[in-house]
């Protein structure tokens, strides 16, 4: 459980996404783009052009949790992608997966939006 990642080397964009279970949220990620029907379609003009090999998924941060896990973890995670937003304020939201232009470290650029977080 935490935020996942979606790192573009080739054109250095970040994709943020919130995660109950990150293995399954890669699995499903992975097969929405291979099908060509993900909802981003930035992130899906990336995956078309360069391919999955130039993508390096990662998982930024762990949500640390002494619950059990079906408890609604929702609002701490949205905490969490919130302090990743803030660290780069380039990053908007994208229905359900952030774009971060330039990366996680100060990226600098304008991106898109479609659906801005709440602030």
């Amino acid at each position: 459980m935490g935020v996942v990642s979606y790192h573009c080397k080739t054109t250095g964009d970040v994709f943020l996404d919130i995660a109950r279970d990150t293995k399954a949220s890669f699995n499903s990620t992975n097969m929405k783009l291979s099908a060509k029907w993900h909802p981003n379609k930035h992130l899906q003009d990336l995956w078309n052009e360069h391919g999955p090999e130039s993508f390096e998924l990662s998982v930024v941060e762990v949500l640390k949790y002494d619950d059990p896990p079906h408890k609604d973890y929702t609002a701490e995670l949205e905490e969490m992608i919130k302090s990743h937003l803030a660290a780069n304020p380039p990053g908007k939201r994208f229905m359900a997966v952030v774009f971060i232009t330039g990366g996680l470290s100060g990226g600098v650029g304008k991106s898109s939006v479609l659906t801005q977080l709440e602030k």
